[in-house]
């Protein structure tokens, strides 16, 4: 089962609640405290699995559903609203950087870590996070094309709550990982980089990731990468924007 590290940190004993109200006891697998998402393990054959949305193809606007199970209700609780943004980096308020997440605008925010972002017709989006991002907090939201970077957004109404969730294709990655190893390996090139700016990603006719900083003797400067460089793929999968190359 995959849920968010910040649910449950610190917890002496973990259960789970399934759909039928069956309350199973659960293990942790392993926890990933940078991207805030753990795996349990409860002892139970022919468990549903949850329908996996594309995310790839997901634009702002499109509606969406916030699902959970609040601590002191016998049914799970639904917010309704859209995705407001897509491919975001967010500063979060205990120092951390949560990367390509989904921004959603919800009729109401979920009262606990966990909760399940799904598409109008069920399909799981992504995994809500409970941390909050910094009041100057980098909202770079970009989509890549193949000549340039453009950014997409869609406003906000007020009244409505926004969360953030991490893409249901990343949080499955790592699960995968701490499944098989216990915890996920991050990487470290040692660079700072950023999205390509639209004029320049224009006149080389695609988009990719601008590294401004190379940090001394780290990996990537030992392979020979330089501040202005501009990273377009790594083993042939396309880097089209800082989001991506940095997962």
């Amino acid at each position: 089962l995959l849920t968010t590290a910040d649910a449950v940190e610190g917890a002496e004993s973990i259960s789970v609640t399934t759909s039928d109200a069956t309350v199973l006891p659960a293990s942790v697998v392993g926890i990933d405290h940078s991207t805030d998402l753990a795996v349990l393990d409860v002892d139970r054959e022919g468990m549903a699995t949850a329908v996996i949305g594309r995310v790839t193809d997901l634009d702002p606007g499109a509606q969406a559903v916030a699902l959970e199970r609040e601590p002191d209700a016998d049914a799970p609780a639904v917010a309704a609203g859209h995705v407001s943004a897509v491919g975001l980096r967010i500063d979060t308020t205990d120092g951390g950087i949560l990367h390509d997440m989904i921004q959603a605008a919800l009729e109401s925010s979920p009262s606990s870590g966990g909760a399940v972002l799904c598409s109008r017709d069920g399909a799981v989006l992504g995994l809500m996070t409970s941390r909050e991002p910094t009041a100057d907090s980098k909202y770079t939201t970009t989509s890549a094309t193949v000549a340039a970077t453009t950014t997409t957004t869609v406003a906000v109404p007020a009244g409505l709550a926004t969360r953030y969730a991490t893409p249901i294709d990343y949080a499955t990655q790592l699960a995968d990982e701490i499944i098989a190893t216990g915890a996920v390996r991050h990487t470290w090139l040692g660079v700072l980089g950023d999205d390509l700016d639209p004029r320049r990603a224009a006149a080389l006719g695609r988009s990719g990731a601008t590294l401004t900083r190379v940090m001394p003797d780290a990996p990537a400067a030992e392979a020979g990468l330089e501040v202005g460089d501009v990273v377009v793929a790594i083993d042939g999968v396309i880097a089209g924007v800082a989001p991506t190359f940095i997962e």
